[in-house]
């Protein structure tokens, strides 16, 4: 099974991305109702629970 490595990117444009699918769509919803630091404070937190997550269930 191949797992997803979350990866917290910026592109010059400003769009910040995990680089999966469904955490996209997710955060185009933050995106379009917060403001910046919002948007990444919400990628950050997934970025980080899905990295604890991973490292607690072995």
């Amino acid at each position: 099974m191949d797992r997803w490595n979350p990866c917290l990117a910026e592109d010059p444009s400003g769009l910040v991305s995990l680089r999966h699918a469904l955490v996209e769509e997710y955060l185009e919803l933050v995106r379009a109702r917060a403001r910046r630091n919002t948007l990444l404070a919400a990628a950050y937190a997934l970025k980080f629970f899905e990295t604890v997550g991973r490292d607690r269930s072995r």
